[in-house]
């Protein structure tokens, strides 16, 4: 995926994708952001995807490494280090009311939000 001034190039069908800040996205159009980064953690990039399978998610990306986590903080899918891991299970935890409300903006088509770090 290449990003160019809010717009996403999708190289199935070569079609160019709506902005970023587009107010609705039609689940399943093949211009649509697949996913988008919602928060880091340090160096860990937290992503959450649009019209994505159940159960509901986030996928933690580290290095070479990524694992998918249900909202209880469990790894379903994918590894990451243990240390990186557990940073994960305790922002998941934190974060737990934002994600579900996120999960349900992406799967209902409208831009989710990032999660702003504590203060």
């Amino acid at each position: 995926m290449i990003q160019n001034k809010g717009f996403f190039l999708y190289f199935v069908g070569a079609t160019i994708g709506r902005p970023l800040d587009s107010p609705k996205f039609q689940a399943g159009d093949q211009w649509s952001p697949l996913q988008k980064t919602i928060h880091r953690i340090g160096v860990i990039l937290i992503r959450m995807y649009y019209d994505d399978h159940n159960p509901p998610h986030i996928h933690a990306i580290y290095g070479d490494d990524t694992a998918c986590f249900t909202f209880d903080g469990e790894i379903f899918n994918g590894n990451i280090p243990k240390k990186q891991r557990k940073l994960v299970e305790a922002w998941i935890e934190i974060h737990n009311d934002e994600l579900k409300a996120n999960w349900k903006l992406a799967q209902d088509g409208e831009q989710i939000f990032k999660i702003e770090p504590l203060k």
